[in-house]
Formats: C-alpha cells, sequence, structure tokens
C-alpha cells in the first residue's frame, strides 16, 4: 500500500415506488468524494464528483446539509461514469480505502449489485476498504463508537472545510 485514500459518499432518498426498482434500499448515491493522502498522512490529490441519481430525489435537509443542488445533480454522470472516473483518478496507484464507519462500503456494493456495475479495479478498492471508525476504537481500546466530531477533539485535529463534509470522511 502506497496511499490511503478516504473516501465519503453522499447520498439522497429513495423513496415510494422507486424503492421497488432499488430493491428495497432507501438510499442513492449522489457525490463521490475522496482525498489521497501519502505514507506520512499528506494530501497529495483529491477527487470529487457528483452523481446524478436514477431513482433517488435530492430533499431539503441533504440539500442544506451538503450543499448539493438539482442543478448540479442534472449535469452529472451515472453512477457507472462516476465510478469509472473515480477508478482513472486513481491509475495504477495502490491505495487502502479508509471511511468513518462501514456504511459507505455497504451502500456502494449493494448499489452496485442493483445497477449491475462491475469492475475489477472497483473489487479490488472494496477488498482493501477499511473502517477507520472502528480501527479507532480498536486502537484507544474504546467499547462504544465515537462519532467522527469526537474523535477529532480526541485527536486533536482540526477539520478542513465545511465540517458536514469531513463528518462522513475520515
Amino acid at each position: 500500500m502506497d496511499y490511503y485514500l478516504v473516501l465519503d459518499l453522499e447520498m439522497c432518498m429513495v423513496k415510494g415506488s422507486a424503492k421497488k426498482k432499488m430493491h428495497g434500499m432507501t438510499q442513492e448515491i449522489i457525490q463521490i468524494g475522496a482525498v489521497l493522502l501519502n505514507k506520512e498522512n499528506h494530501i497529495v490529490d483529491e477527487f470529487s464528483t457528483y452523481v446524478k441519481p436514477e431513482f433517488g430525489k435530492l430533499n431539503d435537509f441533504i440539500s442544506e446539509l451538503t450543499e448539493i443542488t438539482e442543478d448540479k445533480l442534472e449535469e452529472a454522470p451515472c453512477l457507472r461514469t462516476a465510478l469509472m472516473k473515480f477508478v482513472q483518478w486513481i491509475g495504477d496507484r495502490s491505495v487502502t480505502i479508509l471511511s468513518w464507519s462501514d456504511s459507505d462500503y455497504y451502500q456502494l456494493v449493494r448499489e452496485m449489485r442493483v445497477k449491475k456495475i462491475k469492475h475489477h479495479k472497483i473489487q479490488d478498492l472494496l477488498d482493501d476498504w477499511l473502517d477507520f471508525q472502528k480501527s479507532f476504537d480498536d486502537m484507544l481500546g474504546l467499547h462504544r463508537q465515537y462519532a467522527l466530531e469526537d474523535a477529532m477533539e480526541i485527536g486533536h485535529i482540526r477539520p478542513i472545510g465545511r465540517m458536514e463534509c469531513v463528518k462522513k470522511s475520515l
């Protein structure tokens, strides 16, 4: 592993009859954001793309929280295309993905299955995915999961950018 890739997915809600098309899933990915860190934990590159939802709808709460708007999503690529851009951005770099909790991992796995998206590089990334919330708790011998804000305070880490964006990333 040459790099850590801190990944954050944003989702919108899937309701009503659209849930049937999504095989019962209640959320759909609308943004992929990532920061690439070298072995010294310095940011060396960043990636962000919006994703046009096929079944979900952006609501006021998510829009306010993430600053994502309908017009940004209207021009965005579908998930398949967004993931291909993501894979191209990573290129040949050897990465371990980190996310805070395993919810983004399971969202991506389920949504790729429902939308019949398969790619060997994405599968390799899924195989090297680390739930940093669990790792953090294990490292400190904690018996409960800490929220990202609390973990950052414990580690004396200041967020870069809006805390709403940082909360779901690492």
